[in-house]
Order: structure tokens, then sequence, then C-alpha cells
């Protein structure tokens, strides 16, 4: 990080109006120690992985996971890091030589969140002056952080959320992501606040390429994608239930297993002994007449002990010819 010297009023370039590069470099820079982010100029050897984005390098600490939203070309539009509950997203942008834009920046994002029905409020964090904001979506409201780092000619623009943005001692990895963060900002000319290109490595690029190239040949829409990297959780995927095997038990409304009771004219109940747990029902008639000896008995002499079954149907106790009607 670098500490500038304050010009006047006076001397500070329009908003977005004058090219960095081009902007007056009388004043003074005073460069401290840092922790980090890093300019390139200054990236430390510490052997740590990081991963090339173009204009930064960022490590991926154990735990934290990578993800990049990009086209079909590898250009990044957003980068954020996960690990359990909280999010870091990541945002640079160009600089001028002379000063800081953090302040500036500060009141535009607070006018840019009271503007939509949320609350902002200017607090001391880790990473000095902080906006701790109450953010109204779609879904409720969410309770963001945001952090400035000001660079030589760059600016970089950390948002906690998630956990992380209410208490500063959780997902320690993220801060550690930040600090190991190196900016290469390059010589090239932009305005004030534009946001530096990243571009993806070639193998998560085409990968990236290959993802949108399939989605379109499915008769899918979308012209991004997004590549993940590091400790990054897969989405859990809801499956369909195994089918039950053919040979597994019945269920409560399942026929249990045994002979079928007899149906049509002339059955017999079943044998003694033979198995099975369904009550023998006698054979219904179609005839209709009350005082048949064919009409179906009532439902309670259905389940009468055996020696009954038969003597309920006439008086002789012996059951009727097949298709024989009491006044036939």
């Amino acid at each position: 990080m670098f500490k500038r010297r304050r010009p006047s009023k006076k001397q500070r370039p329009a908003e977005g109006a004058v090219l960095d590069s081009l902007a007056e470099s009388g004043e003074e820079i005073v460069r401290e120690a840092t922790e980090g982010p890093f300019d390139a100029a200054d990236a430390p050897d510490d052997g740590l992985r990081r991963i090339d984005l173009g204009a930064i390098r960022l490590p991926v600490p154990k735990g934290v996971g990578f993800q990049a939203q990009t086209d079909a070309k590898g250009n990044i539009s957003q980068v954020v890091l996960t690990t359990g509950s909280s999010a870091l997203q990541l945002l640079v942008r160009a600089a001028p030589r002379t000063e800081g834009i953090w302040e500036e920046m500060r009141e535009e994002l607070s006018g840019q969140v009271t503007g939509q029905g949320g609350q902002v409020e200017a607090v001391e964090g880790r990473w000095g002056t902080e906006l701790l904001a109450q953010v109204t979506g779609k879904k409720g409201t969410n309770t963001v952080r945001f952090a400035g780092v000001d660079g030589p000619r760059w600016f970089v623009q950390a948002t906690f959320q998630g956990k992380r943005a209410t208490d500063e001692e959780a997902a320690p990895e993220l801060d550690e992501a930040l600090r190991g963060l190196v900016v290469d900002r390059g010589n090239l000319a932009m305005p004030v606040r534009e946001p530096l290109p990243l571009k993806l490595p070639p193998k998560m690029a085409e990968e990236a390429a290959a993802r949108i190239a399939q989605r379109k040949a499915e008769g899918g829409d979308g012209n991004r994608a997004i590549v993940a990297a590091g400790d990054t959780p897969q989405p859990k995927v809801r499956s369909k239930p195994a089918p039950r095997p053919r040979n597994a038990e019945p269920g409560p409304r399942a026929r249990p297993p045994g002979p079928r009771a007899p149906r049509g004219p002339g059955a017999t109940p079943p044998p003694a002994g033979g198995g099975g747990s369904t009550a023998w029902a006698p054979p219904r008639r179609s005839c209709s007449r009350r005082t048949c000896a064919t009409r179906p008995p009532p439902r309670a002499a259905a389940v009468r002990p055996a020696a009954h079954r038969w003597t309920a149907w006439s008086r002789g106790g012996r059951p009727p010819s097949p298709g024989a009607c009491a006044r036939s």
C-alpha cells in the first residue's frame, strides 16, 4: 500500500476525463513498507502459487475456491473467492499517478446503496476505512463490506460477503488471498476508474469456450461461462430415487403372498393349511332378489368359520347348483 500527499482541489483531475498515464506527476509519492497487495515491481519471492489473470496474479490458499465469469475468448468480467459461508469479490481499476481514489469511491458507493433503499456506515477495519452496507435485493437484505486499497496507478476494490462481512475474524483465508495479490498495471494508458483487463490462462479459456459451444449446440442461450478452480464446492444435484427391485418385499398395499381366493361359479374354498392369510369370500352372483339363495351373504357372513359358510346360503345347508335361483 502507498501513502500519497494530497494535492489541492484545483490540481485534481476530473473523474474519468484524464488518462492516468498523462496526469501530472509533480506530486511526491512516498512509498512505505507494505504487506500487500503488491505492485508487480515489488512482488515478493514467497513461493506462493498464483493464478495469472493478466493484470493480477491471484493466490488461492488451501480451502479457498476460485470462480471467474468469462466469455468465449477468456475475458473475465468477475472474480470471486469463496470459503465456507464467506466470499470475496475483486475488482481492479486504473488510478491516477498522483493520488488514490478510495475516498471518492466511498462516496460513490454510499450514494448507490442509499439510492436503492439500503443503509451504509463508515467503519475502521482491517483494511483501513471500510463501508459496512445493508444492501436490499430481490431475496431480502444482505450485509456487505467494501474495502479499498490504493496502489501506484491502480486501485483494488474488495467486497466481502457472507459471514466475513459482519465478522472480521471469520474466513482469514480471504484476507490472506487479498494480502498476497500482485497487480501488474502495465504501461497502457487508461481512463481513471476503468477496470483493468483480466484474462484466463489458455487452458481455462479453452475449457470456458468448450462449455459455451456445447451449450449453444444444445440450443441454449448465453455467451458466458463460470470457470472454477481451487477447493470450489461442487453444487449438490438432486438425483432421482432408484427403482424398487422386483424381488423386494411388498409394501403395505400389496397383496400378501399365497393363493388367490377362488372366484366364479362353483368355486370352492382353499384347502386347510394351504397357506395364505387372505380370508376366502364366496363368489358373488348377479341375482338381485332379496330372497334368492344365490344372493351373496352379508359381509359378516364372509368371515365366519368354514363349517358355517355354506349353511348361511340356504335352509338345507347345501350350496345351490351354479346359476340356480330359489324361486326358479
